[in-house]
C-alpha cells in the first residue's frame, strides 16, 4: 500500500507524470512463513514495514491491446537509504 502527496501531469492523450515528494510505502506481510523468512522486505519474524520517500510515477497506455498499461515507478527512500534510484 502507498500514500503519497503530490502532483499528476498529464502530456497529450496516453502518456501520463506524476511526482510525490511525500510518499509512504508500506508492505504487510500476513503470512508467518514469508515473515520468518523477511519476505518482502520486511524483517524478520516482523508483519509490517513502512518506508518514506518520493515517488516518480509515469504511465503510458498504449492500444496495444484492450485495456494493457505500461507502468514505470521510480521511488527514493529517504529514511531508509539514502540514494536515489539507479
Amino acid at each position: 500500500m502507498s500514500l503519497n502527496l503530490g502532483i499528476d501531469h498529464k502530456i497529450g492523450k496516453n502518456l501520463s507524470i506524476s511526482f510525490a515528494p511525500a510518499a509512504g510505502k508500506f508492505t504487510f506481510v500476513s503470512d508467518d512463513e514469508l515473515s520468518a523468512a523477511g519476505a518482502y522486505g520486511v524483517d524478520p519474524g516482523e508483519k509490517f514495514r513502512a518506508e518514506f520517500g518520493t515517488n516518480l510515477l509515469a504511465t503510458l497506455s498504449v492500444p496495444l491491446m484492450e485495456k494493457l498499461h505500461s507502468h514505470l515507478l521510480l521511488t527514493s527512500l529517504l529514511l531508509t537509504q539514502r540514494r536515489l534510484v539507479q
